[in-house]
């Protein structure tokens, strides 16, 4: 069966920080809440979801794309009503799958039954992205498919008598019984009688029979479905399987006396009481038997032995059974232990050797049934056995003995442990100092949020993480620019990072700017920002400019031309600092005039001239153009057909303006189509329609041509021209044949050109 889940300012400017405004609520149910300092979405996922691990529900809910978005005193809006709803509703539908799936509609109605896992699985995706409308509406859909499974499969499974491939891994193939070729399978396929299975190098299958018996083959084996019968007035039914080569193991899910299962090999014979048991037939013939539970007789060349639990045979072919033999205890399990939880793939199975053990088998799967079985590890006991698990989930592993005779003993009790391979980065939030902070003091506190637990360092130097997850780190600074560099690593190695470049202003300027002193701008409205000393006064033009955090931005609206500007910063003590500002403001676009371009050539290539008001960037077809003097000039490579010419300026103002062309390139000649004379002899003095169905798909054909024909046997040439109709592309005229020409009329030549002067000679 599918698993529910497919696997689960600037630099010198620092303006305002306005807390952003809070969305409005989304749908009846929501819930408002300031986000405090002490608080992060993990904690709020927890307390109204009862789940920490959808926080990101309520970051995407409310907009954001990252956590470090997130300000102390932001009102966020909980979906709670739409969760909970989204989330019982899901709940219900994994309810439903897990009862259809018992009944068996993984083999009775296997397409169905995935629709409504794939459905499952969406909902949840959604859910998790916070969509928990859409996730509702998805999982009621997946609810309903599933119902209609369940439904469905109550209603066949007492008919059906088939077989189905409810696992595999690798490469599992299958043969017919009238069939010469092995064919690969695919998950959950049906076997019928005669159906032959083999699973190839690193593979496995599992069978599903519809009382619930599975038959699981290990890696290089091969059976034969030899029946799969059922009478359905007795109700009894019967399944017998033929080992031919591997391991093949049989769980039988009843062993009362209306159903019967046989497991043998080409030459033993069986009679099974036992509801659990190996079954293994190596290249040299050798057939090896082992039980688990109950009873079973084994008989070859004539001699019986029965195995009682925790019992082995071994049969050479063409010979009798060995004595029952006891079988090796499982070794104990040391590492991983029962619940216990891995953040590293690479897991290293540990355990207590078996006394006389010739070899250790492991097997892993992801169920405590093992019929899902993602790893078999066959080892000598001494060496260390090492899997890497393919994704994070929970695995189940358990551990055998194989001694002298391989005779595998019975495996020990499944061991649950869970990957948690965490490769998602911790969350890192900084509360203080913003991007691109400018300071005047030679020390810095770096404040923010992280998880609890995770090491917080700032420029490596390690910074002290309260429970609550906040910190706060003092820095030193030299004057002028420098990077701060905030990392948290959690306990799986996952690392989240954050820089901050800012401004140490120590120097004697009371003041900075957060730009260039000479601005050009295609509007009037023009933003002045930057940095001032606490205390200091700024003035522009002589009108006060307000300051806020030792920042301010002030806005002139400026009319087009050239502005100089004076700022002039007064400390407490009187000292004035002064800078200009030069602002030209131009929103009048460069004027563009381009040379003449032609709209059809047979030339492949043209040179494009243009001239520009004033300085500007050219882009011809989205490349650059070298101008000089207001000039500029370039060629353009041209393909047969229309080429598309686009010409576009923009002046150090950001003002652009631009012009489209179309130049045809045409030098294909017109194609004669077809070609009509009114008559094929002449006796002289008449005149003769002639009609030339003609094409041309360049420039257009021009509007006559000319026309020869030959007059045998007296006679000479006669030509004459035909004029274009230009509707149907169609020459038509007439030829006034002299007296004395008589004779056979033929066509001798036709000249066709189109207004480029490609000529067609025909024929």
């Amino acid at each position: 069966m599918k698993p529910f889940f497919k696997t689960f300012f600037p630099v010198l400017f620092v303006s305002l920080l306005a807390v952003p405004a809070p969305v409005r609520p989304q749908s009846p149910g929501d819930v408002a809440v300031p986000l405090e300092s002490s608080e992060s979405l993990r904690s709020l996922a927890g307390q109204y979801f009862g789940e920490s691990d959808d926080w990101e529900i309520i970051l995407y809910y409310n907009g954001l794309k990252s956590s470090d978005e997130l300000k102390t005193g932001r009102r966020l809006w909980i979906p709670v009503q739409q969760y909970r709803e989204a989330a019982k509703i899901i709940h219900d539908c994994q309810q439903t799958v897990i009862a259809a799936n018992a009944e068996g509609a993984g083999i009775l109605v296997p397409i169905m039954i995935e629709q409504a896992i794939d459905n499952l699985n969406r909902s949840v995706q959604l859910k998790k992205k916070g969509d928990l409308k859409s996730a509702a509406q998805t999982a009621r859909q997946a609810l309903a498919e599933a119902g209609k499974a369940l439904a469905e499969t109550k209603d066949k499974r007492l008919q059906s008598v088939t077989a189905v491939l409810a696992e595999m891994r690798g490469t599992v193939q299958y043969r017919p019984g009238d069939a010469l070729q092995w064919k690969d399978t695919v998950l959950k396929q049906e076997l019928i009688e005669k159906d032959r299975l083999r699973t190839l190098s690193r593979s496995y299958g599992n069978i599903l029979f519809i009382d619930g018996s599975r038959v699981q083959m290990d890696e290089n084996a091969l059976i034969v479905i030899e029946a799969v019968d059922k009478d359905v007035l007795k109700d009894v039914s019967s399944v017998d399987i033929l080992v031919v080569e591997g391991d093949v193991s049989t769980l039988i899910n009843s062993l009362q006396a209306n159903s019967q299962f046989k497991v043998k090999s080409p030459d033993v014979n069986t009679r099974i009481r036992s509801r659990n048991f190996l079954t293994s037939r190596d290249r040299d013939k050798t057939t090896r038997f082992s039980n688990y539970d109950g009873e079973m007789d084994v008989a070859s060349s004539g001699k019986q032995v029965t195995l009682v639990k925790n019992e082995g045979t071994k049969v050479s072919y063409g010979r009798s059974p060995s004595a029952p033999q006891k079988l090796l205890e499982p070794p104990q399990p040391v590492s991983p232990e029962e619940e216990q939880s891995l953040f590293s793939g690479e897991i290293t199975f540990q355990f207590k050797s078996a006394e006389r053990a010739h070899a250790v088998q492991i097997q892993v799967s992801r169920n405590k049934n093992f019929t899902e079985i993602e790893q078999t590890i066959r080892i000598k006991p001494a060496r260390p056995a090492v899997w890497q698990a393919a994704r994070n989930g929970a695995y189940y592993w358990r551990i055998c003995a194989i001694d002298d005779e391989q005779l595998q003993g019975p495996y020990s009790k499944p061991v649950g442990f869970t990957v948690q391979v965490d490769r998602v980065p911790p969350y890192l939030a900084l509360v203080s100092p913003a991007k691109d902070t400018v300071v005047f003091t030679g020390r810095i506190h770096i404040r923010g949020r992280a998880e609890k637990g995770n090491v917080v360092t700032v420029n490596r130097d390690t910074a002290a993480v309260s429970p609550d997850g906040a910190f706060m780190h003092a820095v030193a600074l030299a004057d002028g620019k420098q990077v701060l560099d905030v990392e948290a690593v959690d306990f799986a190695g996952n690392r989240s990072a954050i820089r901050r470049e800012i401004t140490c202003n120590l120097g004697k300027d009371l003041f900075t700017l957060a730009g260039e002193e000479t601005i050009l701008s295609n509007t009037g409205r023009i933003t002045v920002s930057g940095q001032v000393k606490p205390a200091v006064r700024l003035e522009a033009n002589g009108h006060p400019v307000e300051t806020h955090d030792n920042s301010f931005s002030t806005v002139l609206d400026l009319s087009e031309g050239v502005h100089e500007i004076a700022l002039r910063a007064i400390s407490p003590g009187g000292t004035a600092q002064t800078r200009l500002l030069r602002v030209t403001v131009d929103t009048r676009p460069p004027e563009l005039q381009i040379d003449e371009i032609p709209a059809y050539t047979e030339l492949p290539e043209i040179t494009l001239q243009g001239s520009l008001s004033k300085p500007a960037d050219v882009f011809v077809n989205e490349g650059p153009v070298r101008s000089e003097s207001g000039r500029f000039s370039c060629k353009i490579s041209l393909a047969e057909g229309p080429n598309p010419v686009e010409i576009r300026v923009r002046d150090l103002s950001g003002n652009t303006t631009g012009k489209s062309y179309t130049v045809v390139r045409d030098t294909e000649s017109p194609r004669v189509l077809s070609y009509n004379l009114s008559a094929n002899r002449v006796a002289g003095g008449e005149s003769i329609g002639v009609s030339v169905k003609a094409l041309d798909r360049g420039v257009g054909m021009a509007r006559t041509c000319t026309i020869i024909v030959e007059i045998d046997p007296a006679g000479g040439p006669v030509s004459g021209l035909l004029k274009l109709n230009p509707e149907s592309g169609t020459y038509t005229g007439c030829l006034n044949i002299p007296p004395s020409f008589r004779g056979a009329l033929k066509l001798s030549k036709l000249y066709l050109s189109d207004y480029l002067g490609n000529t067609t000679e025909y024929p």
